[in-house]
């Protein structure tokens, strides 16, 4: 029989384990489901009430997943990519039967009746739904409040936004409550709060993974794996890759895919520190220009891109005024109900008209030409993902950029760009500020080029280890940082 102290190693032991580890080990039956997923609750009581990662948390549903899961196990030969392995799901995400609020008041109560295509997906696979996370409202900002829960909370700093919108989700993997996550991506949400947490946060190509409902901002909106290694990353992209019907840009399903990911050799890495419009801090500029230069150390080449690409702001503006706008006008009360910074967003956007909608439209294309352009010589191009450290609580964002105000969505265009040119991204750790705060370096392949990308991560991730690195509230591994 095991002592307390004993358990307690156990328990941490599965917390910090990779889910590539967890995977094999199910599957050699050292690990039952049932375990894992009490050892990962316990560390959702120990943890959650000074972080709100998770805003549903039905320890009911997935105790049944596990024990269905541990059942499975005994009787089947092989078992499907994810069998018994907890897997976080955003709440901007639809799960049937589990409310889905959308981090909105105007969706407090709703229930969905149907599963997104990622969700049925992820069912097939074999994961256990472990809890919804917590969003910004509708996924309109990078930072994880709403007028529904409590904000999320910087593990690494309580008094920190852990960026967002897929917030939750990186405070559930940063502290070891789940090995993997679900995230949203509308404009950087599963890189931001990947970079502001010390995890893996990727981005597939536009179709690569089926959406619906529809986004709010249409094909802007992406949703992603998120977890602390590559590894863990690909194997869950792999699980829920594939078309549906019900999403008219998704894409057939990809054919290859490796594992694990192999590092790649003598890449070409585009550098481009500010994509020719965004003013960066110093001290994440200095962080990342180091960092770049450890591809070297793997054989790679860096290049310098002198890139010149038109400022998105505008566009992005219009398109979620009026993308998140047309979602929660039907509603009589919305202006009253909304976040307020959201609501002055929409209401700024009632005097745009039919042809500024088109101009973003036509924006965005030449947007994309001019990315496509650049990275013609280049394997993948490599940029900080924020140009800022992490602000403070109860902030809708930051207050300046080096010195300059760019308002509530300029300051995420490094990421959001690549969301109106739909190419697949990932966000990496790269090093910790002077306040102890973790800073990421942002990877972007060609269109559909997704395994380039997740190749590319993995090399990084072979010279500059980053998953050793835990924040000091989790009680695992090594702390980072200051």
């Amino acid at each position: 029989m095991q002592t307390p102290q004993s358990k307690s190693e156990h328990d941490a032991a599965l917390a910090a384990m990779p889910a590539t580890e967890l995977r094999k080990r199910i599957a050699r039956r050292e690990i039952s489901p049932v375990e894992l997923v009490e050892a990962l609750i316990s560390r959702v009581h120990e943890l959650d009430g000074e972080l709100h990662a998770f805003c549903d948390f039905d320890e009911e549903k997935i105790r049944a997943s596990a024990q269905a899961a541990e059942k499975a196990v005994k009787s089947m030969d092989s078992l499907p990519l994810l069998h018994g392995i907890p897997v976080a799901v955003k709440d901007l995400i639809v799960t049937k039967g589990i409310r889905t609020t959308r981090g909105s008041a105007l969706f407090r109560d709703d229930i969905p009746t149907f599963d997104a295509p990622v969700i049925e997906k992820l069912h097939a696979a074999g994961g256990i739904i472990f809890g919804k996370t917590n969003t910004s409202e509708l996924g309109w900002k990078s930072a994880g409040s709403n007028r529904v829960f409590e904000e999320t909370r910087n593990p690494w700093n309580l008094d920190r936004t852990p960026g967002g919108s897929s917030a939750g989700s990186a405070v559930a993997l940063a502290t070891g409550m789940v090995p993997l996550a679900l995230g949203t991506d509308g404009g950087g949400s599963c890189r931001m709060p990947a970079s502001f947490c010390n995890t893996f946060g990727y981005k597939p190509s536009l179709g690569r993974w089926a959406l619906f409902p529809p986004a709010p901002v249409g094909p802007m909106s992406h949703v992603g794996p998120m977890s602390r290694t590559v590894d863990d990353s690909a194997l869950l992209y792999r699980a829920l890759c594939g078309p549906d019907d019900r999403d008219i840009y998704s894409l057939p399903a990809e054919s290859y895919f490796e594992e694990p990911v192999r590092p790649a050799e003598r890449l070409r890495i585009g550098w481009s520190p500010d994509l020719g419009f965004m003013p960066i801090d110093p001290e994440i500029l200095a962080i990342c220009e180091k960092a770049v230069r450890r591809f070297e150390a793997a054989g790679c080449e860096i290049v310098p891109l002198d890139i010149k690409v038109t400022d998105p702001s505008r566009a992005l503006e219009i398109i979620f005024a009026t993308g998140i706008g047309s979602t929660v006008r039907r509603f009589p009360d919305w202006r009253e109900k909304l976040d307020p910074g959201l609501a002055e967003l929409i209401i700024k956007g009632e005097s745009l008209t039919p042809f500024d909608v088109a101009e973003a439209g036509v924006l965005r294309a030449a947007i994309s030409m001019q990315v496509a352009a650049a990275m013609a010589g280049v394997d993948v191009l490599v940029t900080p993902t924020v140009p800022i450290k992490p602000f403070p609580i109860g902030q809708d964002g930051p207050d300046d950029v080096a010195g300059h105000d760019l308002g509530p969505v300029r300051w995420f265009a490094m990421t959001a760009i690549f969301n109106m040119t739909g190419q697949p991204v990932a966000s990496v750790p790269c090093g910790f500020d002077s306040d102890g705060m973790p800073v990421g370096l942002q990877i972007v392949g060609r269109r559909y080029a997704d395994w380039d990308v997740f190749r590319a991560s993995k090399t990084f991730e072979e010279v500059s280890p980053w998953a050793q690195h835990w924040p000091k509230i989790s009680g695992l591994g090594q702390a980072g940082g200051k």
